[in-house]
C-alpha cells in the first residue's frame, strides 16, 4: 500500500495496513544528517537563515531549497505524508523583517505598537 493511499483511507475512515506516518517539523540540523548537506527545512537555524536570505533578497532561492529538501527528507524516511509549511511571500517588505541586532540576536515586534 502506498503513502498515499494510507492518508486517504485516513481520511475516509477506512482500514490500512498500518496508520500513515509523518512527522510535524524536521529540523535543517537533522534533515542534514540524513540527506548528506546542508538542508532548509525548519527550526531554529532555519528561521536565522530564512531572515538572512531575505535581507539578501534571495527569497526564491530559499523557497525552492525549502520545498527541495523537505521532499527529499521525506522520501529519504520513506514517510507516508509532508505536512505543509507556510514559505514567504513574493511580496516582502525588508522594513518588516526583524531587526538584526548581533550575529544571532533579532528583534521581533510590532511595528504599530512596539511591543
Amino acid at each position: 500500500m502506498t503513502g498515499k493511499e494510507r492518508v486517504l483511507n485516513a481520511f475516509n475512515h477506512k482500514e490500512s495496513d498500518f496508520v500513515p506516518v509523518s512527522d510535524q517539523l524536521i529540523v535543517s540540523k537533522v534533515a542534514s544528517e540524513i540527506i548528506g548537506r546542508y538542508a532548509y527545512t525548519g527550526g531554529g537555524e532555519f528561521e536565522k537563515d530564512k531572515i538572512e536570505l531575505l535581507y539578501r533578497r534571495e527569497r526564491d532561492f530559499l523557497v525552492e531549497r525549502y520545498v527541495e529538501d523537505t521532499l527529499k527528507v521525506h522520501e529519504q524516511l520513506d514517510l507516508d505524508f509532508i505536512r505543509v509549511g507556510l514559505v514567504p511571500s513574493n511580496v516582502y517588505s525588508i522594513e518588516a523583517l526583524p531587526k538584526k541586532i548581533d550575529e544571532n540576536t533579532y528583534l521581533y515586534e510590532n511595528k504599530e505598537t512596539k511591543n
